[in-house]
């Protein structure tokens, strides 16, 4: 019986081994794989230098505005209620964060050297509280804002205020600070000694910018733990003292405003109620910030920052700063106080900044090795508009 074959068989062209119409050779295959990889290496640094160039935008942007904002509060604001944008950073979100806080009040602090129960002893710091109106500002991650500080207003030893103590900053020379409000034990009851920041403060009413103020002040910046609270509170007072609040505001006010017939403070003497207060809104409190203000700022990647030390930053502080053991374990650094990378020196963090991201103790020309990265602003003192300021070699 005769049976045709399949057409394929019959098919001269495969019989002759050639490969069907319209099927691409290994060499083509190669030659196309070559050429993808070529284009990916040209667009890839492009692309990149885009994204790149599309965060700074952004992020001077979002300061820009947040800096607007706390200005146009301090417009509207009433008498003695100075405003400020506050610069924070949150290592657990890994982000900086600008805020418009408002000044409520003042507490009689226990002054430097002091006691915290002699209420003769004291230093009287203005208390300001995240604003009501205003929502807070979050950068893009990686991108920092440090201010400008002038020499000999660092207290390196201890004898000032506190502000930025620890030996990271030499007191006698100009520096780049970093705001390091978010290491701390936020379970201790007097981790805010080691809590420190800048703002840009305005003043109320006609909007200028109150650069020149060189006592510090608090910030209501709350624990994310509550229970350290309670061991400072006595019992009788819990229920007035640490009830639900509204906002922060409310909440402020009500420690400022205790007196001895405030509730269950009745049994209270006046050197108590001063201790309860330090205790809750003074220096030491951990839900309290020191900060001063400045009149310069810059933005900056901290990755690129890292990279001039030859090192990244740490993966969980998201920054040049080790982790404190709350947040990282075993692994991180025994205190709880700010600590820089191993090999990194805030002298050569200063000199970064201002251009010299070589390191070598020279600003080069634009035939040099520098390509600063950092943008730098002066503040505007009526206006409170930041103005660019070139890095000159």
């Amino acid at each position: 019986m005769n049976h045709a074959l399949p057409r394929t068989w019959s098919n001269p062209r495969l019989r002759c081994g050639r490969a069907p119409a319209g099927a691409f050779s290994v060499v083509e295959m190669l030659v196309v794989i070559v050429i993808i990889t070529i284009l990916l290496l040209v667009t890839i640094p492009s692309f990149n230098a885009m994204m790149y160039s599309s965060e700074e935008s952004l992020s001077e942007n979002l300061l820009r505005s947040a800096t607007r904002g706390a200005r146009d509060a301090a417009l509207r604001s009433g008498a003695d209620r100075d405003t400020a944008m506050v610069l924070l950073y949150e290592p657990s979100i890994q982000r900086t964060v600008l805020t418009t806080y408002v000044k409520v009040g003042t507490v009689r602090d226990v002054a430097e050297g002091g006691s915290i129960a002699d209420p003769d002893q004291f230093t009287l710091r203005e208390v300001f509280v995240p604003s009501r109106d205003a929502a807070p500002v979050t950068m893009p991650r990686g991108w920092m804002v440090r201010g400008f500080v002038p020499p000999n207003f660092i207290d390196q030893t201890g004898t000032a205020d506190g502000w930025y103590t620890g030996g990271r900053y030499r007191a006698t020379e100009g520096n780049w600070v970093f705001p390091e409000s978010g290491f701390f034990d936020p379970s201790g009851d007097v981790s805010g000694q080691d809590r420190h920041t800048f703002m840009v403060r305005f003043e109320a009413g006609t909007g200028r910018v109150r650069s020149g103020q060189s006592d510090a002040v608090l910030l209501y910046v709350p624990s994310p733990d509550p229970l350290w609270r309670e061991d400072v509170v006595a019992n009788n007072l819990r229920g007035v003292v640490l009830k639900r609040s509204d906002d922060a505001e409310s909440f402020v006010q009500r420690i400022l405003n205790l007196g001895p017939t405030s509730g269950g403070s009745a049994n209270l003497n006046v050197t108590q109620l001063t201790v309860l207060r330090r205790s809750l809104l003074g220096r030491q409190s951990t839900d309290m910030v020191l900060a001063r203000p400045v009149s310069a700022l810059a933005i900056y990647d901290e990755t690129r920052l890292a990279a001039a030390f030859n090192t990244s930053v740490d993966r969980n502080s998201g920054s040049m700063y080790r982790p404190p053991q709350y947040m990282a374990g075993a692994s991180a650094i025994a205190t709880t106080r700010p600590e820089l990378l191993a090999g990194v020196q805030q002298t050569s963090i200063n000199r970064w900044i201002q251009g010299d991201t070589d390191l070598n103790l020279l600003v080069s020309d634009a035939e040099g090795a520098d390509r600063p990265e950092a943008k730098i602003f002066t503040i505007d003192r009526y206006t409170g508009a930041l103005r660019n300021a070139e890095v000159q070699p």
